[in-house]
């Protein structure tokens, strides 16, 4: 009987303790506050003059590789951009046309954890070098949620070769 009173006492005890270590390890998910964050729904890439142009909407930015696209957007604003929201990829058809530059685009894309893989994929011809998304936050419109819902909403659409991060992924790779 006093073995068995030991044994309990000693798996209270570290039941005591892994519960002790939890509270003071778990203190949240991420030392930026939500405040400071800016959740894109919508992220363009277009292939310009032999370079990546893209962004979240506001701007454009231009670099060699996802990773440099991210990082100077980050550097234009004030808030960190949280990738974990993003519905919709716009490529550019010429960025399409380029399989060395898409390979190289999706493979940075499959080493990003935080982009979801159901992420919706459409195409745009960008003309004149204007943004996709710039155009339809010009007229009021919320670009990652207006082309997610008109995916989902429109059947007609469904029709047109559209598909998902995973899927271009698969095929590209």
């Amino acid at each position: 009987m006093k073995m068995n009173r030991k044994i309990g006492f000693r798996k209270g005890l570290w039941a005591g303790a892994i519960w002790i270590l939890t509270v003071l390890l778990l203190t949240g998910c991420s030392a930026r506050d939500l405040e400071d964050r800016t959740f894109p729904q919508a992220m363009e890439v277009e292939l310009v003059e032999q370079e990546l142009q893209g962004g979240f909407g506001e701007h454009t930015v231009r670099g060699s590789s996802l990773q440099e696209l991210i990082e100077r957007y980050q550097a234009e604003s004030d808030k960190y951009v949280d990738l974990g929201h993003v519905k919709v990829l716009v490529l550019g058809t010429q960025l399409l046309g380029q399989k060395a530059q898409l390979q190289s685009l999706m493979e940075e894309m499959n080493a990003q954890p935080i982009l979801a893989r159901n992420i919706l994929v459409v195409s745009y011809k960008f003309a004149d070098e204007k943004s996709c998304l710039k155009k339809l936050e010009e007229k009021g419109i919320v670009p990652g949620e207006y082309l997610s819902d008109l995916y989902k909403n429109n059947p007609q659409y469904k029709k047109h070769a559209t598909a998902t991060l995973a899927e271009v992924i698969a095929a590209v790779l």
